[in-house]
């Protein structure tokens, strides 16, 4: 399949290193790492045997979250599935999440979507805010650099559970994700295995101040 890079492939030379940041959320702080896909770079062979290992040995009571094991993210990293890997932590508490990032048409648009997948949170200490939530505001956050003329950010709700993923879809949209209809996302998906669901990416409008030179300059905003 393949999905499709958010760096510019031809002005990187180097994504071994990850790019770490902080998020504060209702009193909380984590910390997170972001992988850009496909590794490249020196250490790509190491970084990516770190990345099979962190996300192919999620375990929640004893087993592996998702079903996803090494064997599956090796597999995806090397049919390039994954556009990035983001790992998030509570800084002062054991709670921690991780997801990956998928830049592609699943909705047989002609252009690409942006889709959050593989989502799973682990903890001992489980607080108040999930770090899901927070992985949630990383995920947009890397929408509004690497893919400024895209509106909105998606992810699936997997329906095998029927009651499991009622509960998903109301967690979700607590978060600001609503349902996505047919007409919206023609996704092949003839038996609905699927709820699929958005989010609007919240934009700053940059104003630029007046000059006083003739004419004065044009208020300009980024899309």
């Amino acid at each position: 399949m393949g999905a499709e890079t958010l760096y510019d492939i031809e002005d990187t030379e180097d994504t071994t290193k990850p790019i770490k940041g902080e998020v504060h959320l209702e009193g909380h702080d984590f910390n997170y790492e972001i992988y850009l896909l496909p590794i490249i770079g020196d250490d790509q062979e190491k970084v990516e045997r770190d990345l099979i290992k962190r996300l192919g040995n999620r375990m929640q009571k004893g087993k592996h979250c998702l079903d996803i094991d090494e064997s599956t993210v090796e597999q995806n990293i090397e049919n390039e599935e994954y556009s990035a890997i983001v790992f998030v932590e509570n800084k002062n508490h054991d709670d921690i999440a991780s997801g990956t990032l998928q830049y592609y048409d699943w909705c047989e648009e002609g252009k690409n979507q942006l889709w959050i997948n593989d989502l799973c949170r682990l903890t001992t200490s489980k607080q108040s805010v999930s770090p899901i939530k927070a992985l949630l505001k990383v995920f947009e956050n890397l929408a509004k650099k690497y893919a400024k003329r895209l509106n909105y950010v998606h992810l699936m709700v997997d329906n095998e559970d029927e009651e499991g993923s009622k509960v998903l879809i109301e967690i979700y949209k607590k978060y600001g994700f609503d349902i996505v209809t047919k007409n919206k996302c023609a996704m092949d998906d003839p038996d609905n295995e699927y709820t699929l669901m958005r989010k609007r990416i919240k934009r700053r409008l940059r104003l630029t101040k007046k000059t006083k030179s003739k004419g004065g300059r044009k208020s300009k905003h980024r899309k």
